[in-house]
């Protein structure tokens, strides 16, 4: 699929739910830019 882009957010933290956090806010960072 030419339109279709797919990216992975890893964190690492003491606890999983503080890493799972760590990774939802950088993926909020990824900007999407469009295809010309």
């Amino acid at each position: 699929f030419v339109s279709r882009r797919m990216g992975v957010a890893l964190a690492s933290a003491e606890s999983v739910d503080e890493a799972r956090h760590k990774a939802v806010k950088a993926a909020s960072l990824v900007a999407i830019k469009p295809v010309r």
